[in-house]
């Protein structure tokens, strides 16, 4: 055991002795019996300073016998062995690989001369500049968290209290944050004055939190490297090893870009689609198929092999296959790229995809971010231009409101689900059309079929009321837009339309060519030969007059182009990042500090890990969870807003740190009881939307944890059955009109509020090229401003009125309400009646009356 750990315990003097005869050269060696019977019994290992060991300087066993001497000290202690310099070499902990000098072991001092060297050391402790800093206390100065002259100011407090410590009567009284007198003097005699430094340093570093100290420079070290991601290309070996050539599709929608993208996929038989949802993957599946053209689909929570040897593969954005070698990939809408959510997904596929050519389809603005990380990698880079086939146009006037001109082939935008059955009803009940209807929140599945159905020209669906989830890869045979509304609630408050959004959305009116639907005989040209079909003329308009020239404004400006991708660590950084913390340390805590570590070049940014950070702190005490598996459920698609659904996915990683089953039957907190009714409200139906993500989230967790969640097969039946009560929701849900009533209100202040910026001149308008919201430049208008005065009158008769009946107002109005008008803050001005003006509140009055 002595041999093994190099290093000799407390044993008797026979022991002691004839052990040192057996040990290597390498290691300590002991004094000759006479010497040894005049020391303590104190472990000899604390008597010879600490040192586990040291390397041998000379080979001759005689001046190594006599390398010690025994010395007496003052006082009650037995004394100490002293080294010589010229036998040995010290390599003990205290070395100079931490940036320290070596120092010699020292006689015990007087009281005096300890207080004079104690006050010496803390003088010339700390550095007077980072540059002269060494050890662990450089890394601290040197980090981008530290403020020099705080920390000074923090030694100079810590040096008065150790200076006050020396009169305790208690010599062996000490802190860990502030060293006693006996601690100082055991220092100074194991290392002299820069020992008595070292120790200082150790101690005030644990005083302000850091508690690795021997290690912490190179922790500190070891976490800028994990969290460095300026050259994510690099993360991609494999990958680099090919020389691929990009072709980049650029164009405005319906021009074809995507379609000759798929084209030369279909011609190589050997290749990847990558799409932005689950529903344009499995559109592509199921197209390919239906041509005959074998192909599978992978989706994060399903997975569909219709032929094991197929050669093409149709999946979302996050599944893309970066291991086996492909002929050609399609990444869809490349605009993503840029999105602060998602977009690092897209540079992983860009980067990272084995394909030999590498197609791209998306807006115009993308060419300049793909042109620069193409020449990041020193790939070629093709770049393929389109025009829409078919023009654009914006009708030169509004619906007005009236919903009887809503015609067979309309497209009605809003962006609210309650919006959208309200919309649906009015529609049905005026017209006498049936309506589809298509948002976000619905499952792609029920998506697709209600897509279809206002597709077929057979349908008796012949209207579309829809989100703004049509405006990305739907193919809708859509003659006209309709925008009900530019604004929506983005979660904290009434925000405009970014532009980009409303091109995107507007470009879907007049598809050149839709699958499935029934165009009419086709025209033969004099060769016999079907002539190409006409391009259709695409219309846009609104149903209100004050949201048109918001829209023809949009249509006309240009969008900024795309500066940066985005980028996330990988698993493997993050893991080695943890690392560096103990054991006991939240998860979330870990990513927090991660994020303020990450360092990125010019090219990319970092996405936004809010949300990431507030999952990982679902699962910070389950800590039988390895960090792979946490990253695992980190990125699952969790429904964070749903304490539910945050419940199942807390127990589900339960049942993967404890071994435990998770089959979906035994998730109590799955809400399976929501199957039983008929949905013929809003709630019924967002509950089931909500089973709907669980279920699919469970589906994900399966197939990355087989062996924990089976059978796999009742979940996928249960999703179904969710999906069929979906449906019957969407014909049986109704929107009360007090209901609709009160959407108009927030829109009245809305509309007020946009006015109250605008300045009083006829003639000015908003110049759109900076903005990412929408313009309402015309209400500056007089005769709309008077309009939106009148509808402002009526809500606040109204809301007073629901103040009266001892009804709640709309929440979102009261902010509204308070904020001060820019045009009469200009007249109190102007009037020297001061800059300080605010409006009155009525609903804070009503609400003190009715309270009292």
């Amino acid at each position: 055991m002595a041999l093994r750990q190099r290093a000799i315990p407390s044993l008797c003097l026979f022991c002691s002795f004839n052990t040192s005869r057996l040990l290597s050269r390498n290691v300590q060696r002991f004094p000759p019996l006479g010497a040894v019977r005049a020391l303590s019994t104190t472990p000899a290992l604390q008597r010879l300073g600490g040192h586990t060991k040291v390397s041998k300087a000379k080979s001759d066993d005689r001046r190594n016998r006599d390398s010690f001497k025994f010395v007496e000290r003052n006082g009650d202690s037995p004394g100490y062995i002293e080294r010589r310099s010229s036998g040995y070499t010290s390599s003990g902990p205290n070395n100079a690989s931490q940036g320290y000098r070596i120092g010699t072991p020292q006689k015990r001092p007087t009281d005096a001369q300890l207080e004079y060297l104690t006050a010496e050391a803390i003088r010339t402790g700390f550095p007077k500049s980072t540059a002269e800093a060494t050890g662990a206390l450089a890394g601290v100065l040197r980090s981008k968290n530290s403020n020099f002259k705080d920390l000074e100011m923090k030694w100079q407090y810590f040096g008065d209290e150790i200076m006050a410590s020396f009169k305790s009567t208690d010599l062996s009284a000490s802190r860990p944050d502030v060293p006693g007198r006996r601690q100082i003097e055991i220092s100074y005699m194991k290392g002299g004055l820069p020992n008595m430094i070292t120790m200082l340093h150790m101690n005030f570093l644990t005083r302000e939190g850091y508690r690795e100290k021997p290690n912490m420079l190179v922790q500190q070290d070891n976490m800028e490297a994990a969290a460095d991601s300026r050259f994510p290309h690099e993360w991609y070996v494999a990958t680099r090893q090919l020389q691929r050539v990009w072709h980049l599709h650029v164009g405005p929608t319906n021009s074809g870009k995507t379609y000759n993208a798929l084209k030369r996929l279909k011609e190589s038989g050997n290749g990847i689609y990558a799409g932005p949802l689950r529903l344009l993957a499995q559109e592509i599946y199921e197209r390919f198929n239906a041509e005959g053209i074998p192909c599978n689909l992978v989706m994060g929570d399903s997975i569909i092999t219709v032929d094991p040897d197929a050669g093409i593969e149709s999946s979302t954005m996050e599944m893309v296959d970066l291991n086996n070698e492909v002929e050609v990939c399609v990444i869809d809408e490349i605009q993503m790229i840029g999105d602060t959510d998602r977009g690092w997904a897209w540079t992983q596929a860009v980067l990272g995809v084995r394909a030999k050519e590498v197609h791209m389809c998306g807006e115009e603005r993308t060419v300049e971010i793909i042109q620069k990380l193409a020449a990041s990698v020193g790939e070629e880079l093709i770049i393929h231009r389109y025009n829409r086939l078919g023009p654009l146009e914006v009708e030169p006037k509004s619906l007005a409101g009236d919903l009887k001109q809503i015609e067979k082939g309309d497209c009605v935008v809003t962006f609210s689900r309650r919006n959208i059955f309200a919309m649906k009803r009015m529609i049905e009940q005026q017209t006498g059309k049936r309506c589809a209807v298509i948002y976000g929140s619905l499952p792609p599945e029920t998506r697709s079929l209600q897509a279809n159905l206002f597709n077929d020209p057979k349908s008796e669906y012949e209207i579309l009321v829809a989100s703004d989830a049509v405006g990305m890869g739907l193919n809708l045979s859509i003659k006209r837009v309709i925008f009900e509304t530019t604004t929506k609630w983005n979660g904290e408050a009434m925000v405009g339309i970014d532009i980009s959004s409303i091109k995107q959305i507007a470009g879907r009116a007049g598809r050149f060519k839709v699958p499935g639907r029934d165009d009419g005989p086709v025209a033969l040209g004099p060769d016999g030969k079907p002539l190409p079909p006409k391009p259709q003329v695409g219309w846009v308009t609104t149903l209100e007059p004050k949201d048109l020239r918001a829209v023809k404004s949009a249509l006309q400006t240009n969008v900024e182009p795309i500066r940066t991708a985005g980028i996330l660590p990988t698993v493997a950084q993050i893991e080695y990042f943890a690392s560096q913390y103990p054991e006991n340390t939240k998860f979330s805590d870990i990513m927090k500090k991660m994020l303020e570590y990450i360092k990125v070049s010019e090219l990319f940014h970092t996405c936004d890990l809010k949300e990431s950070i507030e999952v990982a702190a679902i699962f910070d005490d389950i800590k039988e969870l390895s960090v792979a598996d946490r990253m695992t459920f980190i990125m699952s698609p969790i429904n964070s807003r749903n304490e539910r659904a945050c419940a199942v996915a807390r127990r589900m990683a339960e049942c993967v740190a404890w071994a435990e089953d998770g089959s979906v039957l035994k998730l109590y907190d799955m809400d399976l009881e929501a199957l039983d009714i008929l949905p013929t409200t809003t709630e019924d139906l967002q509950r089931l939307e909500t089973l709907h993500k669980m279920l699919i989230h469970y589906l994900w967790i399966s197939y990355r944890f087989p062996a924990t969640f089976h059978p796999r097969q009742t979940a996928e039946e249960l999703k179904d059955i969710c999906e069929r009560q979906i449906e019957k929701g969407l014909q049986a849900v109704k929107f009360t009109r007090a209901r609709q009533d009160r959407v108009k209100k927030i829109r009245a202040n809305y509309t007020l509020e946009e006015l109250s910026q605008v300045p009083n001149d006829p003639s000015s308008t908003i110049d759109l090229s900076g903005l990412d919201v929408g313009t309402y430049s015309h209400l500056a208008q007089p005769d709309e401003a008077a309009s939106i005065a009148e509808t402002h009158a009526e809500v606040m008769a109204a809301t007073s009125a629901e103040v009266q009946r001892g009804q709640e107002p709309e929440p979102s109005l009261e902010p509204r309400l308070t904020k001060p008008n820019y045009r009469e803050r200009e007249l109190q001005k102007k009037s020297g009646k001061g800059s300080h003006f605010k409006a009155p509140n009525p609903i804070k009055k009503a609400f003190k009356k009715n309270s009292k």
